[in-house]
């Protein structure tokens, strides 16, 4: 049998079981099986049966059904046509029981299997490395924590978006904010809601829930509809349809599922999470250029308020104009300085990853705005750094410095070679300079927010100059910061996040005080 007749077969499969699916004893089928794998067990065991052996399952488990899957499988029931019911008895499957899900996950796995196989005949192994990361890591390290609530609101909290957002929306941000964390709540609890959630007591009216609901929610139709478009429109862009694990989620922007019985589902609770902190990115959107530079500003002030309360050997000082052979320019956003030295030269993007970007087969073509962003951002350090030894700038060079592109999502996961791809990019920017020389050139290392967070959680000064020293290397091309600050042997310090969430969500203070009085109660 060939690679394409595996693919019909397991397709089939697929959707010979999903057609007997009804959609929401399927849904509340998904949120069982991710309740039981998250230690959930309890709330799971009201809405299915499950062996044993299903609670908490590891990665190698044969029970284990991974969270990714759960949201491709919830995606490919939205296309699949339902099997018309007839007169007497009819196949439908029986939603409450673990068992309904092996054949569909066994299929599900078959299908990504044979899809691979064709797909990987024109491509690379190490560059599918980088899409399998892009789907798998991000819901393995989770969204809820406090560190993504808190850098989001900042980043997406200044005034002329706050602004926006009410006039747009009649709802602020802190208000959509509460709302997704109360609801997150409630579907760890049970997989259904209807009615009204009661956060009165922290501020949150009837009225800023159904704009909030309306903002991240949606009927089952319209998400059936968008789906199918944006899938279509994927499919022309790439000339083929994309594989079935690499296709748009339409629940990343709309969590909660609204059913034609005013139930409002949401199997995954954790995309909530994911859509009041990141995905506030594209009700920004219809604002223009000015509130994504106000994010940019602020993603800019961020970045560097957390380097020098991690490090606090490193002086850092923020982008500044200069003159240089009798032309202005402005310094990289982030600049860090030891002993009077500049060390640290930081270009921010904050350019948001698309899905070309995280599951194209040739990302650097179809991604090539977002790519081009980030080898201008090297190409900026280097041309500062000339700048420095040209005795232009405010500083004088360390020594051992190191150019960092810091981006606000990870474009680089797992792959040298589009690490490769960008600084070509960068080294052709270059050639129309003259005063760029070899010695310019630092090592310049691209890391994502949440990786440069985590590992000044853990490093000192000399632990964060090891990291991007062996990051800049060859033989740690594809590698992840945190995980190259761990490989090189730097102790692991465990410092506090030095930011109050209640600065930026208001919120915030008024659980903790309900909570607090309760506990006195």
């Amino acid at each position: 049998m060939s690679l394409s007749d595996d693919r019909r077969q397991a397709l089939k499969r697929l959707r010979k079981n999903l057609c007997t699916a009804q959609d929401a004893p399927f849904f509340d089928l998904c949120w069982a099986i991710e309740a039981v794998q998250t230690g959930r067990v309890a709330e799971a065991r009201r809405y299915m049966q499950f062996p044993p052996e299903a609670a908490d399952a590891r990665f190698k488990s044969p029970y284990a059904v991974f969270p990714w899957e759960i949201e491709t499988l919830l995606s490919e029931l939205l296309i699949v046509p339902k099997r018309p019911l007839r007169d007497g008895p009819n196949k439908v499957l029986n939603c409450r029981k673990f068992g309904a899900i092996v054949k569909i996950i066994n299929a599900l796995r078959d299908l990504e299997n044979a899809e691979s196989g064709i797909y990987l005949r024109r491509m690379n192994i190490l560059d599918e490395l980088h899409r399998i990361a892009q789907r798998e890591f991000p819901w393995q390290s989770g969204y809820f924590n406090r560190i993504q609530f808190y850098r989001y609101s900042y980043i997406y909290g200044g005034q002329d978006c706050a602004t926006f957002f009410e006039q747009q929306y009649g709802v602020s941000p802190n208000a959509v904010s509460l709302f997704g964390f109360g609801m997150h709540g409630h579907f760890l609890r049970r997989p259904a809601f209807r009615g009204r959630i009661d956060l009165a007591v922290f501020g949150l009216t009837d009225a800023n829930a159904r704009a909030a609901l309306k903002l991240i929610g949606a009927p089952l139709p319209t998400i059936r509809t968008t789906f199918k478009a944006e899938l279509d429109q994927v499919s022309r862009k790439w000339g083929q349809a994309p594989p079935i694990a690499y296709r748009p989620s339409v629940f990343r922007r709309y969590p909660l599922v609204e059913f034609p019985d005013g139930l409002v589902r949401s199997p995954l609770p954790e995309l909530i999470l994911q859509r009041v902190t990141s995905g506030l990115y594209y009700d920004l959107l219809p604002g223009g250029g000015s509130l994504r530079n106000e994010a940019s500003r602020r993603f800019e002030r961020y970045s560097g308020e957390l380097l020098g309360a991690l490090i606090s050997s490193v002086d850092v000082t923020y982008e500044y104009q200069y003159r240089h052979l009798g032309r202005g320019y402005r310094s990289p956003d982030v600049l860090g300085s030891a002993r009077g030295l500049l060390q640290l030269i930081i270009e921010c993007k904050a350019t948001k990853l698309s899905l070309d970007a995280q599951y194209a087969e040739d990302p650097i073509k179809l991604a090539q705005a977002g790519y081009d962003e980030l080898a201008k951002g090297a190409y900026q350090i280097w041309r500062h750094v000339a700048h420095v030894r040209g005795g232009s700038t405010r500083h004088t060079l360390h020594p051992n410095a190191f150019g960092v592109v810091l981006t606000l999502d990870n474009w680089m996961m797992m792959s040298r070679e589009l690490r490769k791809a960008v600084l070509r990019k960068a080294e052709a920017l270059c050639e129309a300079v003259d005063d760029i020389q070899r010695e310019d050139k630092i090592p310049v290392v691209f890391c994502s927010i949440k990786d440069f967070e985590n590992v000044l959680l853990q490093a000192d000064h000399e632990g964060l100059i090891a990291a991007l020293a062996a990051a800049a290397a060859e033989n740690y091309a594809g590698w992840q910061l945190p995980d190259v600050h761990k490989d090189i042997g730097r102790p692991n310090l465990e410092k506090s996040y030095p930011f109050d969430m209640g600065d930026v969500l208001p919120w915030v203070r008024l659980v903790e005080e309900e909570a607090r009085r309760r506990k006195a109660d």
